[in-house]
């Protein structure tokens, strides 16, 4: 009897023990740190208990199990902070495309040696000698200073730190000096078959991609062998705004255009064969056998990266289901994929591109198995059925969802699945057999520029059609509930509770009492960034550092807060001084709101809902300079005040005590000059006494602040100190009867270091 027929009678349905085992894996990542083993013994104790749930204790806690294993494995493999700025020098290879911004080249770096992480993200800034761009799979002898996995925790803000975690990137280090290997080092460096693979994925792109300055080049690298460093920030966004950035990542759209193409033009080869050769293995096998051969080609191009190996496990896992058994529900088979991959990759489930994917299969299969439609109209509903679909994902992910996208992407997809099978065909061509594949080449990149022209057309309109919002999580699992609504079939009476739901989730935050302040005192490593927000106004006092390396604070903390606490608004923008650590993110935080950066001089005062804002420092005819001519800016409520001092020092604290004295009083003060041996003196802290002292720092970062002699006075004091270094974002709350205070680090999980160097 043929396996693919065989009836599912007496077969057990699966879903709820997949769901039990992602349960688990979920439930592992919200711990704040590896527990004890004999925790998952305690576990068993239900199942002794409740006979008929023990398959899904079991499951459950073999989705934790299997992530226990994984993440103690790259845990393993960081460099420790006690270690942190350590330099030292040690051969490897470049284990991808190096990424270039102006003078800074980054890549990873495979590590050939057991004291150190296997894998580091480095980066050389362009200091002294301009370092050539390597290429993938070169030998190097790097000297680094290497540096603990280490980044900045907001609200909203992008999590570097479970990046790391989940790139399997132990570490982190800028280059001091390089050299390529020499030939005993050369030797000792084995050709690995990960190493061979990035040898030739960067030969491939050289031949592809060397021979002229096509502006379509660097998408098509993008396309073809997943070499994204080419593309500009106004690429991405135009890609952003036009919701076709999974069009740039090698993904299981593009797995599954190619291995539907090459399944396909099988059949029509096949065809030709003689009758005798099909008897024992159909064509339709033999055609799925070659579309697999080809989407494993395209997943090597690109370099079987974690969300292309997903996409193809996934393509594998289908096709192996259709052929063994067809008569499986479309859910069970998505589920059997998703186990599958997580099985092999517990850390999947932390990527977007996993929610994402699955999330777009989920919708389709929700709005088309069961429903017969004409091909067109549902052609159209389905890119709307997605795009309504993945609005939860993508407000939780990226704050913000493009309203354009369905109309984009339904101009894209089908582009890109004519384009993307004749580009790896005219690549493949152009190297093996150029007089043909040239003018093809050409050709295709002529056809890819007009498809990325077009983009930019529907970007303008994109602009106008972004919803910038941020959600939380159980925002996010209302909102997919009510989708989940919304898309049923017509005529179900609960598809209007769908529209109640997500309209819900729309609601603005409930409003402050009058009198009242919230705070954020935001971590942008060495530097200094706050929004302050009453009942109906809100307020950024300086607006973080700004590098040409890429971190911007403006962009990357101070606007991803704002949306997540979906302030559309903004009255003032204020700037204490002009150093780069204080001023770097406004111009990011003036693009998005439209406005000029408020002046700071003493004697100004305004009033926002029962809160009094007055300006202290610097006086209109000032002859301070420097970091003595900081703002300070006083804001006082009902039995609460506050402080915030920029980076003023001893000479301007000396003159604030003269003429304010007890006037400067606050309970919680932002210190002067982020804690630095020139601030806070004596006089300055007997004249404030505050309860609490905030230092806006980097963690471990060179200038060392706050300064030891500076926590000593302080905790000579009494005063409660904390720091941004250690505690991440602070969320402060100044009301007439309490002050509350949250640390947003305090949310660790097991990939975040520890809140050390506490003062």
């Amino acid at each position: 009897m043929d396996l693919a027929r065989r009836p599912l009678a007496g077969r057990r349905d699966h879903r709820g023990l997949a769901l039990a085992f992602l349960a688990g894996l979920l439930g592992f990542y919200q711990l704040p740190e590896l527990p004890p083993l004999y925790c998952y013994l305690l576990l068993l104790l239900p199942a002794l208990l409740l006979p008929r749930a023990r398959p899904l204790i079991g499951a459950v806690l073999l989705g934790a199990a299997m992530a226990h294993l994984d993440a103690r494995a790259r845990l393993a493999d960081r460099w420790p902070p006690q270690r942190h700025g350590e330099i030292h020098e040690l051969p490897g290879w470049v284990a991808a495309f190096p990424e270039q911004q102006g003078q800074v080249t980054r890549f990873v770096f495979h590590a050939h040696h057991d004291e150190f992480p296997r894998r580091i993200r480095v980066a050389h800034y362009g200091r002294g000698e301009q370092m050539a761009v390597p290429a993938p799979g070169g030998c190097l002898h790097l000297q680094l200073r290497l540096r603990s996995p280490s980044g900045s925790q907001n609200p909203g803000g992008f999590d570097y730190e479970r990046w790391l975690f989940s790139e399997g990137l132990g570490a982190t280090a800028s280059i001091r000096a390089w050299r390529p290997c020499a030939a005993a080092e050369q030797l000792q460096l084995a050709l690995s078959p990960a190493r061979r693979l990035a040898i030739w994925r960067g030969e491939l792109r050289a031949a592809l991609l060397g021979v002229d300055e096509h502006p379509a080049r660097a998408f098509a690298a993008a396309l073809l062998v997943g070499d994204r460093s080419g593309l500009s920030d106004q690429q991405w966004q135009q890609f952003r705004q036009t919701g076709t950035a999974h069009l740039v990542a090698i993904s299981g759209l593009h797995l599954g255009l190619l291995a539907t193409a090459g399944y396909f033009a099988a059949l029509l080869l096949l065809k030709l064969a003689p009758a005798a050769w099909l008897r024992r293995w159909p064509a339709p096998y033999l055609a799925m056998g070659s579309s697999t051969l080809i989407a494993v080609l395209y997943a090597g191009l690109a370099g079987f990266a974690l969300p292309t190996l997903r996409a193809l496990l996934m393509l594998i896992a289908v096709q192996f289901c259709l052929r063994w058994r067809r008569q499986l529900r479309p859910s069970q088979v998505l589920l059997a994929v998703a186990v599958l991959i997580l099985m092999l990759d517990p850390v999947a489930v932390l990527a977007p591109g996993f929610w994402l994917s699955f999330g777009a299969v989920a919708v389709i299969l929700w709005v088309v198995v069961g429903r017969r439609q004409r091909p067109l109209p549902a052609l159209l509903k389905l890119q709307l059925a997605v795009a309504v679909g993945l609005l939860p994902v993508s407000l939780l992910l990226f704050q913000g969802a493009s309203l354009i996208g369905p109309l984009a992407n339904l101009i894209a997809i089908p582009a890109m699945s004519l384009l993307l099978p004749l580009l790896l065909l005219g690549s493949l061509l152009q190297w093996w057999l150029p007089v043909v594949g040239a003018p093809l080449w050409q050709l295709l990149l002529d056809a890819l520029q007009l498809l990325e022209l077009l983009i930019s057309q529907l970007a303008g309109l994109g602009a106008a059609g972004w919803i910038s919002l941020g959600i939380d999580l159980p925002q996010a699992l209302l909102a997919a509930a009510a989708v989940a609504l919304l898309l049923l079939p017509r005529g179900l009476p609960v598809r209007g509770l769908g529209l109640i739901g997500l309209l819900a989730v729309l609601v603005p935050t409930p409003q402050l009492p009058a009198a009242e302040l919230r705070l954020a005192v935001l971590d942008v490593g060495q530097g200094s960034a706050a929004v302050l927000t009453t009942r109906n106004h809100a307020m950024v006092f300086d607006a973080g550092p700004a590098y040409q390396q890429g971190f911007d604070a403006g962009r990357d903390v101070v606007l991803p807060y704002l949306r997540q606490r979906r302030i559309s608004r903004l009255d003032r923008l204020m700037i204490s001084h002009d150093d780069s650590d204080h001023r770097g993110g406004a111009s990011a935080v003036m693009d998005e709101f439209q406005l000029l950066t408020s002046p700071c001089t003493a004697g100004e005062q305004w009033r926002w809902d029962g809160v009094t804002f007055s300006v202290l420092h610097p006086a209109a005819d000032t002859h301070w300079q420097g970091n003595n001519a900081s703002c300070v800016l006083r804001v006082a409520g009902q039995n609460w005040t506050l402080l915030l001092a920029g980076d003023i020092e001893r000479q301007a604290e000396q003159a604030l005590v003269r003429q304010y004295g007890d006037g400067l009083r606050a309970q919680l003060l932002l210190a002067p000059h982020h804690g630095s041996a020139t601030s806070s003196s004596a006089q300055f802290l007997a004249a404030v006494r505050p309860e609490w002292v905030i230092y806006s720092a980097g963690w471990r970062h060179r200038f060392g602040h706050p300064h030891e002699e500076v926590v000593a006075r302080y905790r000579r004091a009494g005063v409660s100190q904390l720091n941004t270094a250690s505690s991440g974002a602070l969320d402060i709350r100044l009301g007439p009867k309490r002050i509350e205070l949250r640390e947003f680090r305090a949310r660790r999980r097991i990939w975040h270091r520890r809140s050390a160097d506490q003062p």
